[in-house]
């Protein structure tokens, strides 16, 4: 929802009898969808700060579901629901994991079960009747399984793609169930038709195939300090970003960051990363797992940087002769005698020249934040 008058409107008790527990908010075709319903998609009862974007989300499974009953006729039963959850697909496996620690009640589980099923159901028909496009987003070497059910084998972007593509037929055609929103929450408009998933559980992007969720984003801010939207595309970009490098110095150096050693980190800072995590967490803006995150990406760029020095012998015989002292006693703490400043210019010079020969895991995002840019490693915004 563009509007967020409700979400204040609530917040202050001037809607207690216009917006009832029970009372429909929305409606899509004969469906309604009460105050209730979006609440009670969350395990807590309250969806808070995610009304809008829960309502938004069950706004919009209605009118996939019953596009996908007039135009494919596919239906979802609860059956199907109970088998997708028991046993859900290969390429749903880490989002089903995702969604069942997430802050869902089990109706909010099944409903994005609902759609998951709806959509793979949806793409699977459009792929299967188009043999262009099922060589364009199923993967050359994909088994014969491929040909019955594509969305298994194919990327989260070109899904969504496909998914987009078959709703703005619809939508131009004017041929979609009629929405109406009560006036307290705002206006509703085709446009507004997201194919994301349900706000915490939504995979955002993939960074060699480990999932980054809304909800790993929103957990790197303190409750009280709720990340705005350029906020929050630069901490996915940093999630992103970070994962990426992990994985980098993983596979060229063996680096692994345990948490154990996070901990210790924080408790016990090296001398070079003092000042700099105070001031972090003196923000007060992010939480533990946001203050993790942070000291995740410092321990990584740490290890490289130091890997590097210890590598290059000009470098070591350079900061030997401006120092006065040995080549061995600099290689066993080459981060003791250069600043942040210097530091960081190795560590990014590194991560510059592995982007440049495109040499990064590969990073699938949701088409509706950007296309992801390998070597500025950031968005680039649809139209930009």
């Amino acid at each position: 929802m563009k509007s967020r008058v409700l979400s204040m409107l609530m917040l202050v008790g001037l809607v207690a009898a216009a917006c009832s527990s029970g009372n429909p908010i929305a409606s899509v075709g004969a469906v309604n969808i009460t105050d209730d319903k979006v609440n009670g998609f969350h395990a807590s009862g309250e969806a808070g700060g995610d009304f809008d974007c829960t309502l938004d989300f069950l706004i919009a499974s209605e009118v996939f579901a019953e596009a996908a009953r007039t135009r494919l006729g596919v239906t979802v039963s609860g059956g199907e629901i109970d088998d997708y959850l028991a046993a859900p697909p290969q390429h749903r496996t880490e989002s089903v994991a995702a969604l069942t620690v997430a802050d869902f009640s089990d109706d909010g589980v099944r409903e994005q079960i609902r759609r998951w099923v709806l959509v793979d159901r949806i793409v699977d028909e459009r792929v299967r009747a188009d043999d262009a496009l099922f060589a364009d987003v199923v993967p050359g070497d994909a088994p014969a399984a491929a040909a019955e059910a594509p969305t298994q084998f194919m990327s989260l972007a070109d899904t969504n793609s496909v998914l987009q593509a078959w709703a703005a037929e619809f939508v131009d055609e004017g041929d979609l169930a009629d929405v109406v929103v009560d006036p307290l929450v705002g206006a509703w408009t085709p446009d507004e038709l997201s194919t994301r998933d349900a706000c915490a559980a939504a995979v955002l992007a993939r960074v060699g195939g480990v999932a980054i969720t809304e909800a790993d984003v929103r957990a790197l801010n303190d409750p009280a300090f709720p990340a705005n939207d350029d906020e929050f595309l630069f901490e996915l970009q940093f999630l992103i970003s970070s994962e990426l490098y992990l994985q980098e110095a993983r596979e060229r150096f063996g680096i692994e960051v345990t948490d154990d050693e996070i901990a210790s980190f924080i408790l016990a800072p090296p001398p070079h990363r003092v000042a700099a995590l105070s001031q972090f967490q003196a923000t007060g803006r992010f939480s533990i797992d946001g203050v993790r995150a942070q000291v995740r990406r410092w321990m990584v760029a740490d290890e490289v940087t130091t890997i590097l020095i210890r590598d290059d012998g000009e470098a070591l015989q350079f900061i030997a002769d401006n120092t006065g002292l040995g080549v061995e006693e600099i290689a066993a703490d080459p981060l003791a005698f250069l600043s942040t400043e210097e530091a960081n210019r190795i560590f990014n010079s590194w991560t510059t020249e592995i982007a440049n020969a495109l040499e990064f895991a590969e990073v699938e995002v949701d088409p509706q934040l950007g296309e992801w840019d390998p070597v500025f490693r950031g968005f680039v915004q649809p139209g930009g």
